[in-house]
């Protein structure tokens, strides 16, 4: 385990999608970083740069008080190093937040646990680079204009349309010819409820298709048939993070299942999660050991190629889907990833997926393995201090 023998602060940045406290979900995974801070000198907040009181050099931050089981408010300096977990409810909250963070990384001397990555476009264009990785990636093409899908269509039996910048399932539309001259659109919109709805020509699927991006940029792909033997939608999330040493290390390969004929398997949306090694072995048997081992390869490999063009990163969420071919798919890559499925794995005595080194024997001696940002943040603060004193 990593020792400290000098006291450093860790920043949990949130933004107007977190409250303040925080709220109950991403509070319990709050709680444990901030439980673990003092174990390697460290003294862990919430805050938000909006709070921000440039004359005193300080902000608000929100402190966990296992005595008391509550959250206490209080002026603290400005941290070391920032664990951006923050999330917004607009575009506008988002602007406004993203120029108080700038401001405070440009003038404050504080750093970024990770940055963040751009858009799916930009990720897909880093990976693709890569030979190894670029074969695991679907086919996939800007969409400019809703015609593209039409003739997309007489290739393939149906196309996935994915916003550039959309998460959580939200924006997801998948289209299929039906009978005659009709197309189903089955997906999810942008308050991630389902929509299901037939359009009868290929006039009205153009009309569809714009109302339904609305000039936002989105993707086309291949639709992928990734389902389980009785037809739910299924994924594999890989947590890969850096551990006390900066090494990328897996953190949990959980499975997440959709609902019978739904389009995503993403828990806002109604999913369940379940252990990936369970669900491997159960769809492809005998292979399932070959499966996970390359899905380790791959997600570590991933995390490489995307700090190589990105900079410094500190976690990535990777979604992976297998085929009934048991051809593995890199479906999405998030760099702030939930961690509410292997959180909710280890509640159950589930196996999460984790590096076999972790615990109070070995690696970093992180007690659950998601909680690895909090020695990585040590170790980032180290480094920081190491330099100021040459």
């Amino acid at each position: 385990m990593i020792r400290a023998t000098n006291t450093g602060r860790l920043g949990i940045m949130i933004g107007d999608g977190n409250r303040t406290p925080p709220s109950p979900a991403p509070a319990a995974y709050f709680r444990k970083l901030s439980e673990l801070g003092p174990s390697v000198g460290l003294d862990v907040f919430v805050f938000s740069p909006l709070e921000a009181d440039w004359s005193r050099r300080c902000t608000t931050g929100y402190r966990w008080r296992p005595d008391r089981g509550e959250w206490e408010k209080a002026s603290v300096p400005f941290p070391d190093v920032v664990y951006d977990r923050s999330f917004y409810k607009s575009r506008n909250a988002h602007a406004e937040h993203q120029q108080a963070a700038r401001r405070l990384l440009r003038e404050s001397g504080v750093v970024l646990l990770g940055h963040q990555l751009t858009g799916k476009r930009d990720v897909i264009a880093v990976l693709s680079q890569d030979p190894e990785l670029a074969v695991h990636l679907p086919p996939t093409e800007t969409l400019e204009d809703p015609q593209q899908v039409v003739e997309r269509l007489k290739q393939t039996p149906a196309v996935l349309l994915k916003p550039e910048n959309g998460s959580c399932g939200r924006g997801v539309l998948c289209i299929r010819p039906t009978a005659g001259t009709g197309y189903e659109l089955r997906g999810r919109n942008a308050r991630n409820r389902i929509v299901c709805a037939e359009v009868h020509d290929r006039r009205s699927l153009v009309v569809a298709i714009r109302d339904w991006a609305r000039r936002r940029p989105f993707l086309m792909q291949p639709f992928l048939l990734l389902e389980t033997a009785d037809g739910r939608p299924f994924d594999l999330r890989v947590l890969v993070q850096k551990d006390g040493r900066g090494r990328w290390r897996i953190s949990g390969i959980a499975a997440r299942i959709g609902r019978p004929g739904g389009v995503t398997s993403n828990l806002h949306g109604g999913g369940i999660a379940t252990s990936g090694a369970a669900l491997l072995g159960k769809e492809f048997g005998t292979s399932a050991e070959t499966l996970l081992g390359r899905l380790r390869f791959l997600a570590v490999r991933t995390a490489v190629a995307l700090e190589s063009g990105f900079g410094r990163l500190a976690e990535l969420g990777l979604d992976f889907g297998i085929d009934r071919s048991a051809r593995i798919w890199l479906l999405e890559a998030n760099s702030k990833p939930g961690h509410s499925a292997f959180v909710r794995l280890a509640g159950t005595g589930a196996d999460a997926g984790a590096d076999v080194e972790i615990g109070a024997k070995g690696g970093d001696g992180a007690p659950e393995p998601w909680l690895r940002p909090i020695f990585y943040a040590r170790t980032l603060i180290d480094r920081l201090q190491g330099e100021e004193t040459r």
